[in-house]
């Protein structure tokens, strides 16, 4: 489901004809295309959305954090957005539906996709009552960057008391289990 649609335009927006398209006379240079919904690209549609998505939140209860707006609460549930891309948490499974439910009655259009295994490239495992998050694009990135990939065993002169640099050598992070499900604002 796409967001930035669902939220109301702001002001009269036009736009000229996009390639591929063409008018019965055959001149697009002469016409221009106004704008009913908000499009992914325009200046002002990622405020408009959050505003819109954040105002239809309040009207079921969610208060917005005073920390990070990007984070709202519900009694006990937890709503995490980025941009167009939102998780739904909570200690339980009930309270996951009833806030679906509730936001699916403000008129938005949400998609479910179930348990959430990959955030923002966050990979998140659930195993023996632990959650752990893994970022192996980054890290990858990050010895790339830093050229750690080039020394055998990830060895560097600068490494305090030649320890090797694996990432296999760090603790892992976890937490306890919450149930949670991906509740996008939009099939990205």
């Amino acid at each position: 489901m796409l967001a930035f649609p669902q939220a109301p335009i702001e002001r009269e927006l036009y736009m000229s004809i996009p390639k591929g398209y063409q008018v019965p006379d055959g001149n697009n240079k002469d016409y221009a295309l106004k704008l009913n919904k908000n499009l992914y690209g325009q200046k002002q549609a990622g405020r408009v959305w959050n505003q819109f998505l954040v105002q239809k939140l309040e009207s079921v209860g969610f208060q917005q954090s005073k920390y990070d707006p990007c984070i709202l609460y519900r009694k006990r549930t937890i709503y995490i957005l980025y941009t167009d891309d939102s998780i739904i948490t909570a200690p339980t499974l009930d309270e996951i539906n009833d806030a679906i439910a509730a936001i699916k009655s403000t008129s938005l259009k949400v998609t479910e996709e179930g348990d959430v295994q990959d955030f923002l490239g966050v990979n998140i495992t659930r195993k023996d009552g632990t959650v752990e998050f893994k970022q192996p694009l980054l890290i990858q990135s990050i010895l790339d960057d830093l050229r750690l990939n080039e020394y055998e065993h990830g060895v560097t002169r600068d490494t305090p008391h030649n320890r090797p640099r694996y990432s296999s050598d760090m603790p892992n992070l976890t937490t306890t289990t919450t149930p949670s499900t991906t509740v996008p604002s939009s099939a990205s």
